[in-house]
């Protein structure tokens, strides 16, 4: 075996290996264990996240006296479109709230029912009002006398309609009132030439019957945008085209 060992080693120690049982793995032999962790290892330490910078402070750039007469000149603009004969009172501090600071004076009528708000922009002295109609809702100086001019053109549609005159003259010899207001605009777009009456494309205004407790509607006219025409009526008898509606108790 050893002269074999010199003639072909190679070939010998394979022989020697399967020959001897110590060069074999048992055949029941296990993985070797994982390293062992100590059980009062502490994890590794996170690393530090650097603090968010500080967002840089407000500096308006419009104080108190610029931000009232700014406020003057618009609430000039504004009580030609706004009812009866209210009256402006500026606030005398900078509100600053999310990225805005504004200077704001109130609208108030002569019932000490505040109509809405100038907001005067600390920053860029922007104008702008906002409404006091629960919708939460700002609009430049322009676009809301715009807005109001269009909505008095609807009402005045509506009260020169011969039914809505008979109607209201009635009622003032009987010693009642008779309201007729703007309701809502139209919430739909892309309405075409010639909308359904039953769409939300026309402009809404409403006649009510009024009493000293309560307010009975008499109908609410459908107007056309821009055309400022009557085209319908929404009554009892549901929608029907201006030339049909004879207000509540024709029997439709």
């Amino acid at each position: 075996m050893i002269g074999a060992v010199f003639r072909n080693a190679g070939t010998v120690l394979v022989l020697l290996c399967a020959a001897v049982p110590a060069c074999r793995p048992p055949s029941d032999a296990s993985p070797p264990p994982a390293m062992a962790v100590p059980s009062d290892a502490s994890p590794p330490p996170a690393m530090a996240v650097p603090p968010a910078p500080k967002p840089e402070p407000l500096a308006p750039r419009i104080g108190l006296g610029p931000a009232r007469a700014a406020a003057e000149q618009a609430f000039t603009w504004l009580v030609t479109v706004l009812p009866g004969s209210p009256r402006i009172e500026h606030g005398t501090t900078l509100e600053c709230a999310d990225s805005r600071c504004v200077w704001r004076s109130s609208i108030i009528q002569e019932d000490e029912v505040v109509l809405g708000m100038v907001e005067v922009d600390g920053m860029d002295g922007d104008v702008t009002f906002a409404p006091a109609d629960g919708r939460n809702e700002r609009y430049p100086i322009e676009k809301f006398l715009a807005r109001e001019k269009a909505r008095q053109k609807a009402v005045a549609a509506v009260e020169q309609l011969p039914v809505v005159r008979a109607f209201c003259t009635r009622l003032r010899a009987l010693k009642l009132g008779c309201a007729v207001y703007f309701e809502e605009e139209p919430s739909e777009q892309d309405c075409g030439k010639s909308p359904p009456l039953d769409s939300s494309c026309w402009m809404r205004v409403t006649v009510l019957e009024t009493h000293e407790t309560h307010s009975t509607r008499f109908g609410t006219f459908l107007v056309a945008p821009e055309k400022f025409r009557v085209v319908g009526a929404l009554g009892y008898c549901g929608v029907v085209p201006i030339a049909r509606f004879r207000g509540p108790g024709d029997g439709c």
